[in-house]
């Protein structure tokens, strides 16, 4: 314990000289800007103090008094200043107050940073309005101060020192800022030609000029976040204090609106970023599941058709074969005997089980049609439409087939055979068709196929089961199918190939 009190001591007092020697050359230099040595202290040598107590640790408070109060004592023994400006250091002290105030949130520090720097603003006119003089040049020249060191201090600080304190704006602990070499040329390079072009700008223009000290602040934003914006803020605004020949109000707005920009500007682009790239990561996470959940349901497409052809086989096989033995059986039985009743029950059997049979295969031929184990699917298309009789029904069938079917796997093969057989059949029986056109073609990687008739498809489609199911088919590959109604029914469907 006493040799951590012993450090901070030590700390403290050696301390007090850095800041009284940063304190007196921020005065010299806010004089000089301002031309007026009582004004100067509120400027760059309070921006000086808020940032230390606002960011520095606690034990360092009393050190920052001390070298400010020993300045000031000697200014003042110099130097026809009021004595009062002894109360702006104690004044400073609310600050502290507002760094126990709990924050939740990134905002919400922003928002405690402001405060703070508008309740040192405030007490700065305070005391200027109690001394009789301009509050608000006072408060301006106050808040300028703190808005113009306070962001910049900070950065440098982190950039010496690599400690990260109270983050300033969005996904601060997530973007490191490096001041590399090259980086310092260019930017150099960048204000310099902004500053020529503002200096070259002739009197008439002089509207215009603030878009060329807006040009560096965009761009870092965009680069480096709030602490690329606050940089280009920092020196804008040199070069506009240096630069500039308005009157001092007109000056200090000019400063405050500048580094307010800078700030506020770089936390939306930074936020902005760092959303974009959420949201592309976030992308990236649901891409990868879509095509887990596109394999899977091939996977699924593929045992579905397992099943079908076990069940198709156990249909034909066992059931099949069990029938075609009852109805010999059943002609048999029914040719050795005379008795007419029984003659008449063996009809009815043998008519029964034909009419099983008859089911058995339209399931058979539901389950898994055998053109798609011993054909093509181009030939197995073919046979449907000869299946469904189309020449019979006075119904032109027109293919186009050119691709080579060595593309397709299993799943897309079942789900274009199985749409086609739904939307065909439906073709039969509601379009009231002359003519149908089946198209296959690829592009890129996407297979595209649209069924096309020139029947009575002029009324609003009713969706059924049947669309509903090869749109699910569809969907479950990754594809998307479409109708539209004008002239016949047109189904669309696109699919990817894998």
């Amino acid at each position: 314990m006493k040799a951590k009190l012993s450090s901070s001591l030590g700390r403290m007092l050696l301390a007090i000289p850095v800041c009284c020697g940063v304190w007196f050359a921020l005065w010299s230099v806010s004089a000089a800007l301002l031309h007026s040595l009582t004004l100067a202290v509120l400027f760059l040598p309070c921006g000086l103090r808020f940032s230390l107590l606002l960011f520095a640790p606690r034990f360092c408070a009393p050190a920052i008094i001390a070298a400010e109060w020993l300045v000031l004592g000697l200014l003042l023994s110099a130097l026809e200043l009021p004595a009062e400006l002894f109360l702006l250091a104690p004044l400073s002290f609310a600050v502290l107050l507002l760094q126990r105030w709990p924050v939740r949130d990134e905002w919400q520090v922003l928002l405690k940073q402001g405060s703070a720097v508008l309740l040192t603003a405030l007490s700065s006119a305070l005391l200027w309005l109690w001394l009789g003089s301009n509050a608000w040049q006072a408060f301006l020249a106050s808040l300028a101060g703190c808005l113009l060191l306070g962001p910049a201090l900070f950065i440098l600080w982190e950039a010496l020192t690599r400690i990260r304190w109270l983050p300033i704006g969005p996904g601060q602990r997530r973007k490191s800022f490096n001041l590399r070499l090259r980086f310092v040329l260019s930017y150099l390079l960048l204000f310099t030609l902004s500053f020529s072009v503002q200096a070259a700008l002739p009197a008439d223009f002089a509207f215009f000029s603030p878009l060329c000290l807006a040009v560096p602040v965009v761009l870092l934003a965009y680069l480096h976040g709030w602490r690329g914006a606050v940089l280009a803020s920092f020196c804008n605004s040199l070069a506009l204090a240096i630069f500039s020949h308005s009157v001092l109000d007109d000056l200090l707005l000019a400063l405050i609106a500048q580094n307010l920009l800078g700030v506020v500007l770089g936390v939306a682009i930074q936020g902005a970023r760092l959303r974009a790239a959420a949201l592309t990561r976030l992308n990236e996470r649901l891409s990868r599941q879509l095509a887990r959940n596109h394999a899977l349901a091939r996977q699924l497409v593929n045992a579905e058709e397992a099943v079908r052809r076990d069940v198709a086989r156990e249909l034909h096989d066992e059931i099949g074969q069990n029938i075609t033995a009852i109805r010999i059986q059943a002609t048999l039985s029914g040719r050795m005997t005379q008795d007419a009743a029984l003659k008449a029950s063996l009809g009815v059997i043998e008519s029964l089980s034909l009419n099983v049979y008859d089911c058995a295969r339209g399931l058979l031929l539901r389950l898994r049609p055998r053109a798609l184990d011993d054909l093509s699917l181009q030939e197995a298309v073919r046979q449907l439409a000869g299946e469904l009789q189309f020449a019979a029904r006075e119904i032109e069938f027109n293919l186009s087939w050119p691709l080579d079917e060595q593309l397709f796997d299993e799943a897309l093969k079942l789900t274009l055979f199985r749409v086609l057989q739904e939307a065909l059949n439906n073709v039969t029986r509601h379009a009231c068709a002359s003519q149908v056109c089946v198209k296959l073609w690829q592009e890129n990687n996407w297979l595209y196929l649209s069924v096309s008739d020139n029947g009575a498809g002029t009324a609003p489609i009713q969706v059924g089961m049947g669309l509903r199911g090869m749109r699910e088919r569809v969907e479950a590959l990754g594809g998307r199918l479409s109708l539209s109604h004008r002239s016949g029914v047109c189904l669309r469907v696109s699919l990817p190939l894998v």
